[in-house]
């Protein structure tokens, strides 16, 4: 894990005489921010075992995150679809206390997701689950690896937050404003690339068959 104040020495070249702690809590804002909207920080959770009648699944969130958006749910090789509570409200079933073969997850808590229908017998395959979160506002640190791959974009939203705060010395709204239109091109390419899992598409190739 890193701590938000490595990346000190990033920004506040930039907005002299901001406190290290109101430039610390720009950093932690702009990472909210911006894996919330790209859904880059993934969880795997999973090989989970399901027994029967049991409905509610315990999401393995890391400390000082909160959830996003569940990703990709799994029984064994087949894929579970994901629903959301509006769809659910609207289908004219007994969601609630259906039970059969689980087909689809539903959000349930902070923590948790609900499999539907809940099941009637213990599934021989286990369940896999992909999540996305973001840090939690008492949060002080987020993984390495992350800060490795984004540390540009998390520090151009700081940056940006820090000039476009009203009369303080750092203020710079010209410079403020450039820098979030940066920050919010960055993200758009992120989304994208998440999207892709970071794998870029190749090009079809033709092979030719040898005699």
């Amino acid at each position: 894990m890193t701590p938000y104040t490595a990346l000190l020495n990033e920004v506040l070249p930039e907005v002299l005489g901001c406190p290290n702690i109101t430039a610390e809590r720009a950093i932690r804002d702009s990472a909210i921010e911006f894996f919330d909207a790209t859904l880059g920080y993934k969880v795997d959770q999973g090989p989970i075992s399901v027994t029967l009648g049991v409905e509610t699944i315990n999401l393995s969130v890391p400390a000082d995150t909160r959830l996003v958006q569940v990703l990709r749910a799994q029984m064994g090789r087949r894929p579970l679809s994901r629903i959301t509570r509006e769809q659910l409200m609207t289908s004219g079933t007994s969601w609630q206390t259906d039970t059969g073969t689980p087909t689809a997850v539903v959000y349930g808590t902070e923590t948790s997701i609900r499999l539907l229908p809940i099941p009637d017998q213990t599934p021989t395959e286990q369940l896999f689950l992909q999540f996305a979160v973001t840090p939690s506002r008492t949060s002080t640190q987020i993984p390495t690896p992350l800060v490795e791959r984004y540390f540009r974009e998390i520090c151009t939203g700081a940056k940006s937050s820090l000039m476009l705060m009203m009369q303080k010395d750092w203020s710079n709204e010209k410079m403020g404003v450039a820098y979030r239109n940066m920050y919010e091109r960055m993200i758009s390419e992120a989304c994208l690339t998440e999207s892709q899992d970071r794998i870029a598409a190749q090009a079809r190739v033709r092979l030719r068959r040898v005699a």
